[in-house]
C-alpha cells in the first residue's frame, strides 16, 4: 500500500490500536487485487486523527468503530518512530474521552475502558502501533511535524505536550501497559466468577428457604395432631381417682355395716 506523506497530512497503515484497554485491529478492504488485501489507514492532519478499527475477536464489518479525535482535544503525544516497533501514544482530554467511550460502548470500568486520568496505565492512552517497521524517514518526520504544529496552533507548550521516546522508554511503556492490561483481564475474570458464585449461592439459599419453610409446616401439623389426640384421651376435670377398699377409708356409718367378726371369715 502506498503511503501519502504530503506535509499537510499523512495516511499510513496500522498493525493495531489500543483504545485504553480495548485492543482493536484495522479493517481490511479489498483493493481490487485478488491476491492482496489492504487495510483502512490512519489519517493524521492538523485538524486531528481519524482511524477505523474492529474490536479484537470481531469480524463483522457492522462492528467496526470509527474514531475521530479533534486536534484541540489532544493533550499529549509520545512517539517512537525508529526501528523496532514504532508506536504513537495519544492522550486526549476528558471531553474527548467521554465521546470515545460512548462510541466504543465502554460502560463499566471492570470491562474495557479508556480514561486519561485512570490509575491503570493501560487505560490512559490510545496506543497506535504502525504496520511498517521501520517507518520511512519522510513519514516519521511528517508525523512529528504535524503533531508539533497541532500543539502550536492551540497554544500548548511543546515540552509538556510532545515527547520523542527512546527505544528503551517505548519498550518499557509497552510492557507496563501489557501487564496492567493483564491485571484488568484478571479482575474481569474474578468479577465474573464472583457473580456466578453469588447467583449460585442465591439459588442455594432459595432452595434452603423452601425446605425450611416446608419443615415447620409438617412439624406444626404433627404437634397439632398430638395436642388434639392428647385432649381426646385426657381425663375430664371432674373425674376422680377410684377409692381403694380399705377399712380406714369407710365412714363410721359404713363400718357398722361390715361384718368383721371372727365367724364371718368362716
Amino acid at each position: 500500500m502506498s503511503v501519502d506523506t504530503r506535509q499537510d497530512h499523512v495516511d499510513f497503515p496500522i498493525r493495531s490500536v489500543r483504545i485504553g484497554s480495548l485492543k482493536t485491529f484495522p479493517v481490511q478492504v479489498d483493493d481490487g487485487m485478488d491476491s492482496k488485501k489492504t487495510t483502512i489507514p490512519l489519517h493524521l492532519d492538523e485538524s486531528g486523527v481519524k482511524f477505523t478499527v474492529l474490536p479484537e475477536g470481531e469480524v463483522d464489518r457492522d462492528k467496526q468503530i470509527t474514531i475521530k479525535i479533534s486536534s484541540k482535544r489532544i493533550e499529549r503525544v509520545e512517539v517512537y518512530v525508529l526501528r523496532g516497533c514504532p508506536v504513537i501514544y495519544i492522550i486526549t482530554d476528558e471531553k474527548m474521552a467521554k465521546s470515545i467511550r460512548r462510541t466504543c460502548n465502554m460502560n463499566d470500568r471492570m470491562s474495557y475502558f479508556y480514561d486519561p486520568k485512570s490509575n491503570v496505565l493501560a487505560e490512559q492512552h490510545i496506543t497506535v502501533i504502525t504496520d511498517q517497521d521501520p517507518l520511512p524517514f519522510a513519514l516519521a518526520h511528517n508525523i512529528q511535524k504535524i503533531f508539533k504544529q497541532i500543539f502550536k496552533n492551540h497554544g500548548k507548550r511543546m515540552d509538556t505536550s510532545f515527547k520523542v521516546l527512546s527505544q528503551r522508554e517505548c519498550n518499557d511503556k509497552l510492557v507496563q501497559c501489557t501487564l496492567s492490561n493483564e491485571e484488568i483481564q484478571t479482575k474481569k475474570r474474578l468479577a465474573a466468577r464472583n457473580v456466578d458464585k453469588v447467583v449460585e449461592e442465591s439459588g442455594s439459599e432459595m432452595s434452603d428457604m423452601s425446605t425450611e419453610e416446608a419443615v415447620p409446616e409438617e412439624v406444626t401439623v404433627t404437634k397439632k395432631k398430638k395436642d388434639k389426640s392428647y385432649k381426646t384421651v385426657a381425663r375430664p376435670k371432674d373425674d376422680k381417682q377410684p377409692t381403694v377398699n380399705r377399712p380406714e377409708a369407710f365412714s363410721p356409718s359404713e363400718k357398722s355395716k361390715v361384718d368383721i367378726s371372727p365367724n364371718s371369715a368362716r
